[in-house]
């Protein structure tokens, strides 16, 4: 028995507790460091969050009731884009109809009509709401267009008679 190594050491005569806590270590701080990123974005997000809280809170009541009005009619714009079943381009063309229809002489830059740059005041008057019924409008009518074109390409021209 004296001959025999007890159960907790080695070959080397090291215990082997070590080696494992040694392990043990290593595969937490490979965790750590692989969760560290997702720490950092999580207290991105919390302070995002609580920046859009703080700056709900600090708005009065008739500047949430406008912002709030906005971003119903933001949402009402992108509606009649899903409702007519408008591509981006489509509807770009759409929106400058609109606005030439509505501002004659004001120039239409292409990049301020995309519904994701509605933080743009200059063009986006779509909270007026006769504007929105303009873009309906102006929806209905590309709709209509494409249609009749649809008809005349699919109907074939009765032949002539003499």
């Amino acid at each position: 028995m004296a001959d025999s190594e007890p159960e907790s050491e080695s070959s080397s005569g090291k215990p082997v507790g070590i080696g494992v806590l040694v392990v043990i270590l290593l595969i937490g701080a490979k965790a750590f460091f692989r969760a560290q990123p997702h720490l950092e974005k999580a207290e991105q997000k919390r302070a995002a969050s609580q920046a859009r809280a703080d700056a709900a809170a600090a708005l009065t009541k008739p500047d949430l009731d406008a912002y709030l009005e906005q971003q119903e009619d933001y949402n009402a714009v992108a509606d009649l884009q899903r409702e007519f079943q408008l591509s981006d381009e489509e509807f770009e063309d759409v929106l400058r109809t609109a606005w030439s229809s509505n501002h004659p002489d004001a120039a239409m830059n292409p990049w301020q009509i995309r519904i994701g740059n509605i933080s743009d005041p200059y063009w986006w008057r779509a909270q007026q709401k006769w504007e929105l019924e303009e873009i309906r409008n102006a929806c209905q009518r590309r709709t209509a267009a494409v249609d009749s074109a649809v008809d005349a390409t699919a109907t074939p021209a009765a032949p002539e008679q003499n």
